[in-house]
């Protein structure tokens, strides 16, 4: 079913870029539209005004007289559906949507839709690369940076590849992916989730009428009280199965059957491998040639601030993992850099925990890192879990925290930062914290 239901009022919830991306759609499809934001100066709100200066906007608390007209809520990833005023939208029985409900209704191209705790932004770009290194076109889109209803508006691909967050899944009901996975599942986003049974079930929405998915056969928690159309395509870095894509003697394994050696890859590490499996286990779903893909993860270099190496002077590397915004995302980077130093490791850290347990945190930096240096709004609660651990520092900025690094690391050492925390204490994204110490190391 369409959107297109001229006088039908949608109320846009939150005018950031995926507000206005709503905005602009909807304008499109002449369906009437009204914004709210509680912010006074909500970050497109220039745009807007620019753009569409007839439309009415309401800015401020939000206002039941707004939500009384609305026939429809469409809803930004970022607003948390517990607000009153949208309770009481849900409770009178008013649609609450968000842009990804738009546009899985009016999506022309196959869907393939990716979904995790951690490295779903690498795998979604991968396969938007191995798509298109097949001689196929791709909008890559959602989560990872450009809204799903602004891609809608291009010229149409082959296939669009959609990140997805849980917030936006939560809003989302006619998804009908032509392949769909959840590449794994760590406790994250516990602000916005009463339990991580919740989050999971947020999680879960992205196989809802899935034409094929792909499962981690490690994680069997996601997904083994499910149905699905046909049986699941599973990956795993554990024990290798029949007609399963793992890990076995060096090499990217499909059951018994060697794809690629794992030394010719740029990216080695066992995160990495999970996702090249993933991302293998979906290109043989849509049918991609074995080779054109093997060729694309060759020569796959990784993602600015997903340990990303920023500097290596004297035998000493600097390591950027801004986008380690959760407990599980830090563990995965300590684990891999764990593998690679020669000496110690210095782990940066800090921010807001979102209301998540750290205590996860305390086995891998007991066992891999020597020094932490700690910071932002959670610096208090980080110390105390880690206070057994490792040598603790504590500093207000990042730039204090690269300083003080430098005066602890000899040859051989390995500083990362992984801060297992979000970024919104103290920037506007992860990618401003992460290029913030790039200038930092930089300056070293």
């Amino acid at each position: 079913m369409s959107v297109r239901q001229h006088g039908n009022l949608h109320v846009v919830i939150g005018l950031g870029a995926t507000g206005l991306s709503c905005v602009r759609y909807l304008v499109s499809q002449n369906i009437p539209v009204i914004v709210a934001d509680t912010r006074e100066n909500p970050p497109k709100l220039a745009d807007f005004q620019r753009e569409f200066p007839n439309l009415k906007i309401h800015l401020g608390k939000f206002s039941d007289d707004v939500f009384s007209k609305a026939n429809t809520l469409v809803v930004s990833p970022g607003v948390s559906l517990e607000e009153p005023c949208i309770q009481k939208s849900i409770e009178n029985n008013i649609p609450v949507i968000g842009d990804v409900e738009i546009f899985a209704r009016d999506a022309k191209a196959p869907i393939v839709a990716i979904t995790g705790s951690n490295g779903k932004s690498t795998l979604t770009t991968v396969m938007g690369e191995l798509i298109k290194n097949a001689g196929k076109t791709a909008v890559v889109c959602g989560n990872i940076g450009l809204p799903v209803l602004d891609a809608i508006m291009q010229p149409t691909p082959d296939y669009y590849v959609v990140e997805l967050s849980s917030f936006q899944l939560d809003t989302t009901y006619s998804l009908k992916a032509i392949v769909a996975v959840v590449i794994n599942v760590s406790p994250d986003h516990m602000d916005r989730y009463a339990t991580i049974a919740d989050y999971l079930a947020s999680k879960q929405r992205i196989y809802r009428n899935c034409e094929n998915a792909v499962v981690n056969a490690d994680e069997m928690t996601i997904w083994e009280k499910l149905s699905f159309k046909k049986t699941p395509v599973a990956f795993t870095l554990e024990k290798l199965a029949k007609n399963t894509w793992g890990l076995c003697s060096g090499y990217l394994m499909f059951g018994e059957q060697k794809i690629i050696a794992i030394d010719t890859l740029l990216l080695q590490q066992r995160h990495n491998c999970q996702n090249f499996l993933a991302a293998l286990a979906m290109g043989m779903i849509l049918n991609l040639p074995i080779e054109s893909m093997c060729e694309t993860l060759r020569h796959f270099s990784g993602l600015d601030h997903r340990c990303q190496l920023v500097k290596k002077t004297g035998d000493i590397a600097w390591y950027n993992d801004s986008k380690a915004t959760n407990v599980g995302a830090a563990i995965a980077a300590i684990e891999s850099m764990s593998h690679s130093v020669k000496r110690q490791l210095i782990l940066v850290a800090g921010g807001d925990s979102k209301g998540v347990s750290l205590l996860p945190l305390q086995l891998p930096v007991k066992k891999h890192v020597s020094h932490v240096i700690l910071l932002g709004k959670d610096a208090d609660l980080l110390q105390q879990t880690l206070q057994d651990c490792a040598l603790i520092t504590r500093v207000n900025t990042i730039h204090e925290a690269v300083g003080v690094a430098k005066t602890i690391v000899q040859a051989g050492d390995v500083v990362l930062l992984a801060p297992a925390c979000s970024s919104l204490d103290q920037y506007e994204n992860y990618m401003a914290r992460g290029n913030d110490f790039i200038r930092a190391v930089n300056a070293v």
